[in-house]
This record gives structure tokens, C-alpha cells and sequence, in this order.
């Protein structure tokens, strides 16, 4: 007569079980420490990771749009017995435009994976307030569109984050270098020699201190003006649903238009060869933990077994 429903061997484990309580508890505890373990370690790496890359990508775009660099065409090679003396001086880059880009913006947002686009215009220049000068980046963004990118009002220290004609929006490090707070005024100069007076509403902090001792915020048309390019953007700002996607789609986009497309695992190498190799390691210490627990839960019944040996031998 089966006890409780069960087959033979379901009644054999059970008496094994109830006989043998520590072997057991041994096993019972052994395999419960190597999941606590593995899933320990499994959740601190992931979250080591997914704090790095909220860091990292919490100023940049996942995938940028841009034109590319002026580049000069390659002398002619010297023929046989031809002496030439060739001299290949790289030429002076300047802020160009992506043509046509409100139609190329729209084109990029219908695609799924994309959930944000956003126009820039970036260029380098000088911030003067006295007699204080610090060489800034000066980024024209439309700030509703750029919040999505990187959520810039997240990272307000100070003020309120507001881009209207003659404001800006300033790294805390650069207006402590300025001595600028909330309402002071400073002058913004190109290397046009286009000056721009503009007033700070709110200090950032956007995680990384070189960021915060160049960055000013403009609005896009103060840009353009500055710049010199009027009605145009220097990039397209990206930001996808899945930051893994942003290598494929980099290289289809890249294959497709005739600009530089940049995704954030281009830009940061090395950050992806450290969450690379972390993801070794885990993978690694889950192997090597469960080597340990199998390995222990087969020496305790390698030693039942070698105890019962007259017991076996008798049913055999």
C-alpha cells in the first residue's frame, strides 16, 4: 500500500530525508547560501551597472547626429621618377549645419526605438563677466525637447531652468569660476567676435565637473546668431527607449545619411569594456558558486552512501 499517493522511490527520498535530518539541513542550507550567493551578486553588479550608465548617460545624447568634419582631399601620389613636395594642412573647422534637418528630426522620431529628439547648436567660446574670461561650450538647445534627452530640469542646483531670449542656463563650476549667481549677468563672445549679454536663471550640476566648468545653456535661436548659423543645428540629440540599441541603429543610420552618427558605446569605450568585464565576472562567480554547491551536496551523499554500503550491498 502507496503512503500518501506516493511511488516507491518518492517514499525511499523521504525516509532518506527524515532519517538522515542533518544531511539535510546540510544540503538544504548549502544550496540556499549558493543561490543567496549568486543572487547577492547578480543584483549588486546590475545595479553597479545601472547606476554607472544613469551617470554616464544622464548629460548625453544616446545617439548623435552631426556633420562631419571638414576634411582635405589627399595629394596626388608622385609618379615614377617624379619628386613633388607636398605639404597637407588640416583645414580650419567651422560650424556647419545638417540641411534640411526639421524633416530629418521628424523622420528619426517616427522610427519606435527613438523616444526623444532634440536640435542642437554647439560651438565653442568665452565667457566674460569683469575681468574674468573662461572658455566655455556654448550648446542652443529648445529646452523641452532637450529636457527629454537628459532631463536637465532634474539637475537644477539653483534657480529655475528657463531659456528665453537673453537667458541662459550655467554649470555650477562656471559661475563659480565667473563669481555668476541666479539673476547676475554675463557676456558670451564667439570666435565670430558676436558678443551676447545674457542673464543666468539656474546653476546645473550635470554629474561631471568638467562638464559643469564649460557648459552654458542658450536658446537656440540666441545660438544660431551667435554662431552664425541662422535656422540651422549642428546635431540631432537621440535618446531611445533601449540604451543597447544605440550601437545597431548608430551604424544603420550612419549607412543611410550622408553625416557622423555616434552612439553613446562609441563615445564611451572604455565604460562599455568595464560593464563588459563585469558582466565576465558575474558570470564567473555564479559558475565557480555553483561548482562549490554541487560539489558539497555531492560529498554528503558520497559519505551516506560509503556509510550504507552494507545496507546496499543486502538490497542488491
Amino acid at each position: 500500500m502507496r503512503r500518501f499517493g506516493l511511488g516507491f522511490e518518492a517514499q525511499v527520498a523521504l525516509r532518506f530525508l527524515l532519517e538522515g535530518r542533518m544531511q539535510s539541513l546540510l544540503i538544504v542550507v548549502g544550496v540556499a547560501a549558493g543561490v543567496a550567493v549568486v543572487t547577492y551578486i547578480s543584483a549588486l553588479i546590475s545595479g553597479l551597472q545601472a547606476n554607472t550608465l544613469e551617470k554616464t548617460l544622464g548629460a548625453q545624447a544616446h545617439v548623435t547626429v552631426r556633420v562631419a568634419d571638414d576634411a582635405v582631399q589627399a595629394a596626388r601620389e608622385a609618379r615614377p621618377g617624379e619628386q613633388r613636395l607636398a605639404r597637407s594642412q588640416p583645414r580650419e573647422q567651422r560650424p556647419r549645419s545638417i540641411a534640411d534637418w526639421p524633416a530629418l528630426m521628424a523622420e528619426l522620431q517616427s522610427r519606435p526605438e527613438v523616444a526623444a529628439v532634440s536640435p542642437m547648436v554647439s560651438a565653442a567660446g568665452l565667457g566674460l563677466r569683469g575681468e574674468a574670461t573662461q572658455s566655455i561650450a556654448l550648446v542652443g538647445v529648445e529646452l523641452d525637447r532637450y529636457d527629454r534627452i537628459v532631463q536637465l530640469r532634474r539637475k537644477v542646483v539653483a534657480g529655475t531652468a528657463r531659456l528665453g531670449p537673453g537667458e541662459a542656463i550655467v554649470g555650477r563650476e562656471l559661475a563659480a569660476d565667473l563669481s555668476l549667481a541666479v539673476g547676475d549677468r554675463f557676456t558670451l563672445v564667439t570666435p565670430g567676435n558676436v558678443s551676447e549679454v545674457v542673464r543666468v536663471t539656474a546653476l546645473v550640476d550635470l554629474g561631471v565637473r568638467e562638464l559643469n566648468r564649460r557648459t552654458v545653456y542658450v536658446p537656440l535661436r540666441s545660438a544660431q546668431s551667435l554662431v552664425g548659423l541662422p535656422g540651422g543645428a549642428t546635431s540631432l540629440d537621440l535618446r531611445l527607449f533601449d540604451v543597447w540599441a544605440a550601437a545597431p541603429l548608430a551604424a544603420a543610420l550612419q549607412a543611410q545619411l550622408p553625416y557622423e552618427v555616434e552612439g553613446w558605446p562609441q563615445a564611451n569605450a572604455q565604460l562599455v569594456s568595464a560593464l563588459n568585464a563585469q558582466s565576465i565576472s558575474t558570470t564567473i562567480i555564479r559558475a565557480v558558486v555553483a561548482i562549490v554547491v554541487v560539489l558539497g551536496i555531492a560529498s554528503v551523499l558520497v559519505v551516506s552512501v560509503v556509510q550504507k554500503q552494507r545496507e546496499i550491498g543486502i538490497l542488491r
